[in-house]
């Protein structure tokens, strides 16, 4: 009866708990925790300043939140952490409660713990930590972490330590202990992702404090004031009857004053912990009540509700109580009518995580733009990774250009358009990263700068948006130019429709599409292919038609998942080659939409969301990144997704709750129905809007702005017709249609007597002799050999070109309705063939130099290894030299690469031998490397060795650096030789 009497309370405490809006019950702030999420499990309120949370790591890929589910081990609480980013930074302000006796050292002082004494909610994290038998409990305000340790009794000291040395390099960090005022005052300025993150504190303890001792260079000082320097720590005792305390810890990021922070501890009167939890947990559920969803299935709920918590901790409030802050360029300003945020993760988040911001929280998406227009105005550019007003210039593109035009097409506007749009152009055309290639040539050659393709692709949908946003605001001048820029993604497509980089006009081979490499990011070309989303259409049409594009998208998602090229940990969550585990694969599954074939759309997005989504701590299949990958998960639970952002259209999924409300700031609803559906039932068999039959495959923003009504039939089995007109697909195209860029035959640079060059146009899936054939005959080419610029007035391309000497070829194409291409250039040398090289040693597919003669081409590769001028090899380095005749030696020197964050290190010795005939050798000398291991610089270096002998034959051995030691991220991995070029003197 008793047991009866309890499950009939629980049942009550559940409803009474929905009935109130309780979504937090719904929330696990483990997921993501473990695998390679990278979140953090610890207490913040929604967009909050302060995340206080445990730290179970202090480096590496996997402890880049500071917190690995797999660990046993608690360093401390700090109060700053990023979620599920790649890179780290953060964990600023540990704290450690201690009993009786406490270290300095991190090795020492931290603690074994069991998930079994952990727990976490939206708002609330504790823990037992095992060595000191002490209850930590952590909640936070906007600004303000606050800690609850309760003691054991029998306890002789009691205490906290504060450790300022954690994590990152300490620039300068200072403590200050104000007895009068109870209040520890600190400052640390620390070097990480962000080389010079400035952050002040202010401490505040409900219990009277005993004792403090303050510890400089873990050496203890005399002084009860306070202490300054690199490495500064505190350690405060309490009396030994106290049983609990409460710490309320408020951070600030100006940086000019110790007591900076101090202001912000108003947020929070008094320290009753319980009231300060309840609170952080109030503004939880109403942040998560913005979407309702209903379903019987709570471990659906629990997965949903804990990925629109991870969509709600990213980007951070930056601004103090007061509304100040530290801008762009160093100085501190005050915000207006509105809050300055920090952590801009835009190369993932613009994709869905701002385009449902800009939905369900209107108000904050207009604080984000206002940031980016107060970073223009301070920085001169917008925002691409922001971390604690620096610009990390992480990931590629200028994905604050579509965050605006989303916005601004979503009627958020807060800055005058003409200003948005010249901020839009400037960052477009920065001195940097591959822009002005990309303007110059149409493209992006892949000697000129890395990851050429995927900057390509991601440079023409931002331009899209620029000349989208011109001409909403009547600029026909940018306009014309963008809308142009918009679809230079055309020049990487090949006959096959797979995006590919090119060298010297042409595209590179041997090519794989599975295989991952420097000119694509974190990703290889079958999971880039398809990222045309403002010009989708365009692109179909230009890969030879639906039929095609459809045969593509089944080819991605149902070929072989193994993978080629260099191993990528961000590339996971596989089907096929599509890559759900990182953002370039995210639009993928619903370009089916496009090409008539829905039904495949809702396939794929159920198996995506059931396959690779959990409520348990493994719950994501790669880097949470600020909230995009649960961003996706929560559009798709809804039904639909952005793929362009800045058109207003979501493509139509499957929706898998029963019954969805969002609640919109303007009091209206958007209510999404889904009749019958279940996990088998995940087509949509009808649909209706606002009452009314609904055909198309996707809906606007008009469509729901002011409240709406979606309603889906689901069924066990596809509908083929719905949706599946032309006339019911979406449609992303651009015109007028610009004319592409001629393609030449060869890639190789450097050649010995003469070369051949052939040029073509584009045109899909037709080859002739493996060779490009022109289109149609209305398209001319025109070509220079004297650097000059072609025109009509030029040579006319009509049959290959000889080349027997040094020269620069230019051509562009020419079309009597779209005019001319970019000019593409080519650049050839002859160099003496008096000399052959036999490689003992096998390079890299990746890492090719350019071919068997890269290392004696006279063509020397750049400090930047990513453009391809150098040969690697994962191993020890052998190569033969043959000079065709037994000649006078003097020097022999080989060029070496160092660049160890990339894994590469210059040799530990080379070793060069002489033969006359391949059989007798003998030593011509030896030089050890005298560069330090462990110099992260980027630098080139030749190794040389002299002296005078005869020989024809020059035999280079170098030796491999090894196994990559334990203090690098790469620890336990195999280190690489870099090498080009070998000459002989």
């Amino acid at each position: 009866m008793k047991r009866i009497i309890l499950s009939i309370f629980f049942v009550f405490s559940v409803l009474l708990s929905l009935a109130q809006g309780d979504y937090v019950q719904f929330v696990s702030p483990f997921v993501g925790t473990d695998f390679t999420g990278h979140t953090y499990p610890g207490a913040l309120v929604p967009f909050g300043g302060v995340q206080v949370s445990p730290d179970t790591k202090l480096d590496g890929w996997q402890g880049c939140s500071g917190y690995h589910f797999e660990d046993s081990i608690i360093y401390g609480f700090s109060h700053t952490h990023l979620s599920g980013t790649g890179c780290s930074d953060y964990g600023d302000v540990l704290l450690m409660p201690f009993t009786n006796k406490i270290s300095l050292n991190n090795k020492e002082y931290a603690s074994n713990f069991s998930h079994a004494n952990e727990h976490a909610e939206a708002g609330y994290y504790s823990v037992l930590l095992d060595k000191y038998q002490v209850k930590v409990e952590l909640t936070a305000s906007q600004r303000v972490g606050v800690h609850r340790y309760t003691y054991p009794e029998s306890a002789e000291k009691k205490g906290v330590l504060v450790d300022l040395t954690h994590r990152d390099i300490v620039l300068h960090s200072a403590l200050k202990y104000d007895s009068r005022k109870k209040v520890l005052y600190g400052a640390r300025d620390s070097k990480a992702w962000n080389p010079e993150q400035k952050l002040d504190f202010s401490i505040l303890f409900s219990q009277p404090i005993e004792k403090i001792e303050f510890y400089k260079d873990n050496v203890l000082v005399d002084s009860v004031e306070g202490i300054s320097g690199a490495n500064c720590k505190v350690i405060i005792y309490f009396a030994p009857n106290v049983s609990d305390v409460v710490l309320k810890v408020a951070i600030s990021a100006l940086g000019t004053d110790i007591e900076d922070a101090h202001k912000n501890q108003a947020e929070i009167a008094d320290f009753d912990f319980d009231i300060i939890r309840k609170n952080a947990q109030d503004c939880w559920n109403r942040e998560l009540g913005k979407i309702q969803v209903e379903s019987e299935d709570v471990e659906l709920k629990k997965v949903f509700y804990s990925a629109l918590y991870h969509c709600f901790t990213s980007p951070y409030l930056f601004t103090d109580i007061e509304g100040f802050y530290r801008g762009m360029d160093g100085k501190i300003h005050k915000a207006v009518d509105h809050e300055v945020y920090t952590v801009f993760s835009l190369w993932d988040t613009y994709r869905a995580l701002h385009p449902l911001l800009s939905i369900i929280d209107r108000k904050r998406t207009g604080d984000f733009i206002y940031t980016f227009m107060k970073h223009y105005e301070q920085g001169k550019m917008l925002p691409v990774w922001e971390l604690a007003a620096y610009e990390t210039w992480c990931m590629i593109g200028y994905h604050s250009v579509p965050v605006l035009l989303d916005a601004y097409v979503k009627g958020i506007t807060n800055h005058h358009s003409a200003i948005v749009l010249e901020a839009m152009v400037n960052s477009a055309k920065l001195n940097k990263l591959g822009r002005p290639e990309f303007a110059q040539f149409g493209f992006i050659p892949a000697d000129k700068e890395h990851e050429s393709v995927s900057k390509t692709l991601e440079y023409a949908y931002d331009d899209w948006c620029i000349a989208k946003f011109a001409q909403y605001t009547d600029n026909q001048d940018v306009y014309n130019e963008f809308i142009k820029r918009s679809q230079y993604y055309k020049n990487i497509i090949d006959a096959d429709g797979f995006c590919h980089q090119k060298i010297n006009g042409a595209f590179v081979l041997p090519f794989s599409p599975t295989e991952i490499n420097n000119n694509f990011t974190e990703a290889n070309s079958w999971q880039y292919s398809t990222y045309v989303p403002h010009d989708f259409n365009g692109y179909v049409n230009h890969i030879g038609g639906t039929l095609i594009a459809e045969q593509l998208l089944d080819s991605l998602f149902f070929t072989s998942a193994r993978l080629s090229g260099r191993e990528q940990v961000d590339v996971t969550g596989l089907i096929g080659q599509y890559a759900h585990g990182n953002e370039p694969s995210h639009h993928a599954a619903y370009l089916y939409n496009y090409v008539g074939k829905p039904w495949k759309t809702q396939s794929l997005v159920r198996q995506i969301m059931h396959d690779f989504y959990t409520s348990k701590p493994d719950g994501l299949c790669g880097n949470e990144d600020c909230g995009q990958m649960s961003a996706w998960y929560v559009f798709s639970a809804l039904g639909f997704y952005p793929v362009c952002p800045g058109d207003n259209k979501y493509i139509i999924g499957s929706p898998i709750f029963d019954k969805v409300t969002l609640n919109l700031e303007n009091g209206q609803q958007i209510v999404i129905v889904a009749n019958n559906q279940s996990a088998d039932n995940k087509y949509i068999k009808s649909c209706k809007l606002n009452g009314k039959k609904y055909d198309l495959s996707y809906i606007t923003f008009n469509d729901i702005k002011d409240g709406a009504l979606l309603e889906f039939e689901m069924s066990a089995e596809p509908n083929t017709k719905w949706g599946a007109k032309a006339t019911d697909c979406p449609t992303n195209s651009v015109s007028p249609t610009q004319t592409q860029v001629p393609i030449f035959s060869t890639s190789q640079r450097t050649f010995k007597d003469n070369l051949t060059v052939e040029l073509s146009l584009y045109h899909p899936n037709k080859k002739s002799d493996n060779k490009l054939i022109f289109p149609n005959t209305t398209d001319q080419i025109f070509y220079t050999l004297d650097s000059s610029i072609p025109n009509k007035k030029s040579q006319i391309y009509n049959k290959p070109i000889f080349i027997d000497k040094n020269c620069t070829l230019k051509a562009v194409a020419w079309n009597a309705t779209t005019g001319y291409s970019n000019v593409v250039e080519a650049n050839y040398v002859m160099y003496q063939k008096d000399k052959s090289i036999q490689l003992i040693s096998k390079y890299s597919s990746q890492y090719t130099g350019g071919g068997d003669d890269a290392l004696i081409d006279c063509f020397r590769g750049t400090v930047n290894f990513r453009l391809g001028g150098w040969q690697g090899f994962n191993s020890d380095f052998e190569a033969i030299v043959d000079l065709e005749s037994v000649k006078k030696i003097s020097e022999v020197s080989v060029g070496f690469l160092q660049s160890i964050r990339s894994w590469i290190w210059l040799p530990t010795q080379m070793e060069v031998e002489i033969s006359t005939d391949q059989v007798h050798w003998k030593n011509f000398g030896m030089v050890a490397n005298t560069n330090p291991n462990d110099d992260y610089t980027e630098l080139t270096k030749d190794f040389w060795v002299k002296g005078s002998e005869e020989a024809r034959y020059i035999r280079v051995k170098a030796k491999n650096f090894g196994t990559i030691p334990a203090w690098h991220l790469g620890a336990g991995g195999q280190a690489w030789i870099f090498v080009d070029e070998i000459i002989v003197k």
